[in-house]
């Protein structure tokens, strides 16, 4: 990326990178520069702004498709169970802990099991006979779960063989998540151009490594998270990311925009709203 090369021969002649920043239309455009600063090696911060898989929109689906990759994934779960808001309370997340400690297994695999037996599926989870029979034994239990039940069954069974784009299509789709966020907002629509930019990241996996295992992008996403997380230097020397909005205001040395391209910068919008 030519702005990080050139970022980067800025700090070798004596530039501190606190005196750069880097501007950008909107907020799902981060992404690609996060990840150029990553593999560049300089450190960043984001102003006025989440990283872009910090944002709530993207830890979600994320979540989404951790769970349904490991039914043991209690903490992705427990993101997941109300998101969509599904009126889950405390009483009844404690009930099915209680009734998955009982049938000595996870909550998702109670959860998918209990979608296989009902609808006497092949049983495909790698979990013993002995745990299929506790779970048969709860079926009556599991009843006020339904919901639970048929969403997250039928994902697990349907993301099987899909490649990680499909994968994301089908838990929005079924999920209604991209209806539960349209509230007519423009903080709406940015959620959703987050949410289109991480599948451009599963399509352009898919191309580059030919690869559609879940498992492998996930993490590939891991990995970045951890390089986000040590995206440190100890100085507080940081070059500065942010929208073009929250730069007002601000002034630095070294100023580049990126992303100057039609229906971006000036957004789509710009052209149909009269606020645009």
């Amino acid at each position: 990326m030519y702005v990080v090369d050139e970022i980067g021969r800025l700090r070798r002649s004596g530039v501190p990178l606190v005196d750069i920043a880097v501007l950008y239309r909107t907020n799902y455009q981060s992404r690609a520069i996060e990840e150029a600063f990553l593999k560049g090696g300089l450190p960043y911060k984001l102003v006025g702004g989440f990283r872009f898989y910090d944002r709530k929109e993207i830890k979600d689906i994320l979540s989404y498709m951790r769970f349904i990759y490991n039914l043991k994934d209690d903490l992705s779960m427990s993101r997941i169970l109300n998101v969509p808001t599904r009126k889950i309370g405390p009483k009844s997340v404690a009930k099915l802990h209680s009734l998955s400690r009982e049938c000595k297994c996870s909550v998702g695999e109670l959860i998918v099991g209990t979608f296989e037996i009902s609808h006497s599926l092949e049983r495909i989870l790698e979990i013993s006979p002995e745990v299929y029979t506790n779970i048969e034994s709860k079926l009556d239990d599991m009843k006020q779960f339904n919901t639970l039940i048929e969403l997250f069954g039928s994902l697990y069974i349907q993301v099987h063989g899909l490649d990680v784009l499909s994968s994301i299509d089908l838990i929005l789709r079924k999920s209604k998540y991209l209806e539960w966020i349209d509230d007519g907002s423009e903080e709406a629509e940015y959620k959703k151009e987050n949410i289109e930019e991480l599948k451009n990241v599963a399509s352009t996996y898919a191309i580059r490594y030919k690869e559609k295992s879940l498992d492998m992008f996930l993490q590939e996403i891991n990995l970045i998270e951890q390089e986000q997380s040590k995206n440190q230097d100890g100085t507080g020397n940081y070059a500065n990311l942010m929208t073009l909005h929250s730069s007002k205001g601000l002034e630095f040395d070294y100023v580049f925009i990126v992303g100057m391209e039609e229906g971006v910068l000036p957004h789509s919008r710009s052209f149909t709203d009269e606020n645009g």
